[in-house]
């Protein structure tokens, strides 16, 4: 005899299973039935059982789309729709493509939807349901279109695949300049479908950039009021970029058909600001290795000073670096960048060991002891470097930051005559060439980076 278990949501009518339930309290206001009541299509008990756990997915799935339909979305009713018709047993077929379909289902659809305008309408959930039933099942919903204002988020659910491995906080900061170049779009040219983008409105929207550059744009100062603050054509290039991409992947993965209206509207590299100025080698031997300053800093931010110096690496593979990352024990000591779920590397080439020496294997060491202090805050870290660099005049010219260890590092490798591959595998760059072997080993990398190293006056090899 079946158990109860077995039987919950079923119920055997003239010898066909059904799967029934009742409408939940929390869904009554926007679901008027009182029952849903599906046939399983079976007359065998385990394939009803299949069957009804499917159909409570789609029923579930259902009633939790109308919960996030109610509201201004479009887009969101839209694919609510699309759903009740899947739980209406249909496929979601636009009107103009019903006499694709076979006679059979045309029928089947007509007569589920005459039996949806049946019965008194009592409330406005009750008409929605109706309107919404016939819509679903007569293919009268029409599709959005995407507005500017929502391309992030569709271009989001899109590209899902791209941040598979990274944490909250990478996602806040892969979000950010997207919305920040789609939010000055529309302040140029207003909120309006992808789809009717032209290239005039692309041209208008650099010639809003050139103005920005070359005169200024007005925003919000500290205290409240407007100032003029002139912007940066790279910024200008940013923005571009990020909205060709956008539009470019939504076109291809939803089948759009878009042109690619924002295409050769970059800034050429004359108007771009100049690149980071690197550190002087003497510069950072001399001031910044001084004797007793660099201490003054907490050990997580000291380490990741020291560790850039003869490393090259960039400021967020250090902070992302778990205790195992850093192999103080082994043969050559040295630390291994790698991405791992919460932590996605800059690019596929990122991924690199590099041999620790002199003040890099001091920076290492309390990279060990402090390992996981500024994960994700590396632009925390980087500001309070600024402040502290500036306070102590550590900065020999305009335009140095952090990033001007690792320009530095380069800086040193090309000097040194270092063979594109070897420079490519310190960086972190892409090698342009075929790729065969595994690469050099760490102890070639530690023959170069020790001719290229920077030691304290103190610790200078012999």
């Amino acid at each position: 005899m079946a158990t109860k278990a077995k039987l919950k949501w079923l119920t055997l009518r003239e010898g066909i299973w059904y799967y029934q339930r009742r409408v939940p309290d929390r869904y009554k206001h926007l679901d008027p039935r009182l029952m849903v009541r599906l046939s399983c299509e079976t007359d065998d008990l385990t394939q009803a059982m299949i069957a009804r756990d499917r159909l409570n997915k789609i029923v579930e799935a259902h009633w939790h789309s109308l919960v996030h339909s109610v509201g201004p979305d479009a887009q969101e009713r839209y694919r609510s729709t699309v759903a009740r018709a899947r739980l209406e047993g249909f496929s979601y077929v636009p009107a103009e493509d019903l006499m694709g379909v076979s006679r059979e289902e045309r029928f089947a659809r007509l007569e589920r939807a005459a039996a949806g305008l049946e019965g008194q309408l009592s409330t406005k959930a009750a008409a929605a349901d109706q309107q919404q039933l016939f819509a679903a099942v007569m293919g009268t919903a029409e599709e959005p279109p995407i507005l500017l204002s929502n391309i992030v988020e569709e271009y989001e659910k899109a590209s899902k695949d791209k941040r598979l491995k990274m944490s909250d906080a990478q996602v806040h900061k892969w979000r950010l300049p997207l919305t920040r170049a789609v939010r000055n779009l529309i302040d140029v040219i207003g909120d309006k479908p992808v789809t009717s983008l032209t290239r005039a409105d692309a041209i208008r929207f650099r010639d809003q950039w050139f103005e920005w550059i070359s005169v200024g744009k007005l925003v919000d100062g500290p205290d409240g009021e407007k100032v003029l603050r002139v912007l940066k054509a790279e910024s200008a290039n940013k923005d571009v970029t990020h909205i060709g991409k956008m539009i470019a992947l939504l076109s291809d993965r939803l089948d759009l058909d878009l042109p690619r209206r924002f295409q050769g509207l970059r800034f050429s590299a004359d108007d771009d600001e100049e690149g980071r100025v690197p550190f002087a080698t003497e510069w950072i031997r001399d001031r910044i290795l001084a004797p007793g300053l660099l201490e003054r800093l907490n050990p997580a931010v000291r380490g990741v000073i020291l560790t850039m110096v003869n490393t090259g690496a960039r400021p967020s593979e250090l902070t992302g670096l778990r205790k195992a990352d850093i192999r103080l024990e082994a043969e050559i000591p040295h630390i291994a960048i790698v991405d791992y779920q919460g932590r996605k590397l800059k690019t596929p080439f990122s991924k690199r060991d590099l041999p620790l020496v002199g003040p890099s294997l001091e920076g290492a060491k309390l990279l060990h002891e402090t390992a996981g202090e500024y994960k994700d805050r590396s632009g925390a870290l980087s500001s309070l470097v600024g402040k502290f660099f500036r306070t102590h005049d550590l900065y020999a010219v305009k335009g140095q930051t952090l990033y001007s260890f690792r320009h530095s590092f380069k800086d040193r490798l090309t000097a040194a005559d270092a063979p594109d591959l070897i420079d490519s595998e310190l960086m972190g760059h892409k090698f342009d060439r075929p790729d065969y072997g595994r690469g050099p080993t760490l102890e070639k990398k530690l023959e170069w980076i020790k001719k290229i190293a920077i030691y304290r006056r103190s610790d200078e090899p012999p």
